[in-house]
């Protein structure tokens, strides 16, 4: 840019001197050059001011250090060193065979432990009835016994004695029935509870399992390029490794 201006300036006082004519003297051809000095110079320098020059330039970039989540043989290279890549592009591949299998199993225990819950489910209800029925029963059988011994004190020979025993046994049998059905109902409670519980744990096992079935592909964090890249097919790819498998350089600030 300065060296137009100078170009201009320079051509400028040719067609002053040639074209005009003005005198060639030495105030004009001072004045000429003095003009030029402060043109020029103040360009510099406002130049300076507005646009810092500088011999030095750092360029900034995020970088990441590429270490796998799951540990396991890589099993195919999509990417080789310096090698422009877009957000989202597979980089490496880690074998899945394991993390597959461990996502089928997580599912089918999944869905046996929903299984056993439904059938407790529906056992507690079976409870529940019977909870009800003996109650009912017992109250009946209390209803009975209350009606014996009225009858016995009105009359003593209304009702043989034998019955009154007979319906004592009956409301004692009710009574320890009704305790085993509510204790059988409460066992039920426990182990729905305990099933749910289990169901919980296989549901994170799989989500686990799946999240690290996802690790398997390894792809760019953003736009950019790997550099240092020191991976190849059969590496055994793990977290805890005591070097990465390369640095990715992010391509925009």
């Amino acid at each position: 840019m300065i060296t137009v201006i100078t170009i201009l300036y320079c051509g400028l006082v040719m067609v002053a001197f040639k074209v005009i004519r003005i005198p060639v003297r030495a105030s004009t051809v001072a004045t000429a050059v003095v003009i030029g000095f402060v043109l020029l110079g103040g360009i510099v320098i406002g130049w300076k001011f507005s646009a810092p020059i500088t011999q030095q330039m750092f360029l900034k970039r995020d970088v990441l250090q590429i270490v796998p989540d799951v540990k396991e043989f890589v099993s195919k290279v999509h990417v080789a060193t310096d090698e422009t890549v877009q957000k989202g592009d597979v980089l490496f591949e880690i074998n899945p065979q394991r993390f597959q299998f461990a996502v089928y199993q997580s599912t089918a225990e999944l869905n046996a432990a929903h299984q056993t819950v439904s059938q407790l489910e529906a056992g507690i209800q079976a409870a529940e009835a019977a909870v009800q029925g003996a109650a009912a029963a017992t109250a009946a059988a209390k209803a009975e016994l209350d009606t014996a011994h009225e009858l016995q004190k009105v009359n003593a020979g209304a009702i043989a004695a034998i019955k009154v025993d007979e319906s004592e046994q009956a409301y004692a049998s009710a009574q320890a029935n009704d305790k085993r059905v509510q204790a059988a109902k409460k066992e039920a409670d426990f182990a729905l509870a305990a099933a749910k519980h289990s169901a919980d744990v296989v549901a994170a096992q799989l989500k686990t399992a799946e999240f690290e079935l996802q690790q398997c592909e390894y792809r760019a964090p953003a736009d950019g390029k790997v550099v240092n890249w020191q991976i190849r097919e059969g590496l055994m790819a793990a977290r805890l490794r005591l070097t990465s498998f390369g640095t990715f350089m992010q391509s925009d600030p």
